[in-house]
């Protein structure tokens, strides 16, 4: 009897520490969507920088390749 008391207030002590993950865990779901609503104007503004600096690099690229294949002729 005194075995299963011991699992008993065992298992019951891991289950609130479970509980007490879970809240933790959902209270940071939480401040990371409150703060993905708070600031996605400026998710949009990098996402557009980084739409700019790709199209830069890709004409920095063309324009190098053909410095090249000018010099080589």
């Amino acid at each position: 009897m005194k075995k299963h008391k011991k699992l008993k207030e065992y298992y019951g002590s891991e289950q609130m520490k479970y509980n007490r993950k879970r809240m933790q865990l959902q209270k940071v779901e939480d401040a990371i969507e409150e703060f993905l609503r708070d600031n996605s104007e400026h998710f949009v503004d990098l996402e557009k920088l980084g739409c700019e600096v790709v199209e830069a690099l890709d004409f920095t690229i063309i324009r190098l390749e053909n410095e090249l294949t000018q010099k080589e002729e």
